[in-house]
Order: structure tokens, then sequence, then C-alpha cells
């Protein structure tokens, strides 16, 4: 009995730490598009400012960390729906949903690495 009831335990354990690297994730996702999206903003509003012919290179290289903060929002939203589920005693439609979310993250990624080199592109006149 003493030692189901540490298996249980130590179960438990790991479900809390897979839950808190996957909201650790989430949160690096929305922070790391969203900063750039921020410094994007700011260098195209400088640009603006002075009137700059290559504010059109620049502008398009908000587009995949914009995607990328948004990606990051549905997956706080997707992987709510795979613990309700989970919750619900749907255990294979959870896991289901939580696939879904972290491919939804991948994404999130990949728009972020994307980002940087359009940003990098435009930067070096390849744009």
């Amino acid at each position: 009995m003493e030692n189901k009831n540490y298996e249980n335990s130590e179960n438990l354990e790991l479900i809390k730490a897979a839950i808190q690297a996957g909201q650790n994730a989430i949160r690096s996702i929305i922070l790391i598009n969203g900063g750039a999206a921020i410094a994007i903003i700011a260098l195209l509003g400088h640009l603006a400012g002075a009137d700059s012919g290559v504010m059109h290179d620049y502008a398009q290289c908000l587009l995949p960390f914009a995607a990328g903060t948004l990606l990051g929002g549905l997956m706080a939203g997707v992987t709510y729906l795979s613990q309700a589920a989970h919750a619900a005693g749907e255990g294979s439609k959870g896991t289901t949903i939580n696939n879904i979310s972290i491919i939804i993250g991948l994404m999130s990624y990949a728009a972020f690495g994307l980002g940087v080199w359009w940003t990098y592109q435009a930067f070096s006149g390849a744009l």
C-alpha cells in the first residue's frame, strides 16, 4: 500500500512538472515574439518619422512576430482545453488536444525564426 502511495505521489509530481514546463514554454513564446514585434514597431515608428524609403522592408518583418504572438495565445487556450478534457475523464481526447497545442507551439517558434530571418535580410539589404 505504501509503495502504491509513493508511485501515485511520484506520478502527480511528474504531471505538475510537465504542466509547469508547458506554461514556461507558452510564456517564452509570447515573450520572444511579442518583444520582437514591439521592437519592430518601435523601428517602424522611427523610420516613419525619418520619411525613410525602406519602411516597407521592415514592415513585413512584423508579420511573423505578430503571428507567433497570436499562436502563443492560441496555444494557451488550447492547453486549457486539453486540461479540461483530462479533468473530465476524456484522456485520449485530452492527449489529442495537447498534441495540437504542441504543434501550435512549434509553429510559433518557427514564426519567430522566420521573423528573425526576414529581419536579418532587411538589415542586410536582401529584401
